[in-house]
């Protein structure tokens, strides 16, 4: 092979290892996007808590957590219906 084909091949390397690592990196707020929770939150610790392990881990969690129900109303008919 020649060097620049050698040359061509690490550079090709380089920035595919560059484009996984950050999408590595940035895992848990890709996954919190794609589910539409909490996007601003994993966000904010995947990115300031990105030196911790932990803190990927956290993020990791928050994103992946099932979203909060809303509240349910629950109507109970005890069949004391007047209009009977």
């Amino acid at each position: 092979m020649s060097d620049v084909a050698i040359a061509g091949m690490s550079i090709f390397l380089v920035v595919f290892l560059f484009i996984m690592g950050f999408v590595f990196y940035f895992l848990p707020t890709i996954i919190a996007i794609l589910r539409k929770h909490n996007t601003m939150g994993v966000f904010l610790v995947n990115f300031f808590a990105r030196w911790v392990v932990i803190g990927w881990i956290i993020a990791l969690v928050m994103a992946c957590t099932s979203k909060p129900q809303p509240p349910q109303t629950i109507i109970i008919n005890n069949g004391n219906d007047k209009n009977e």
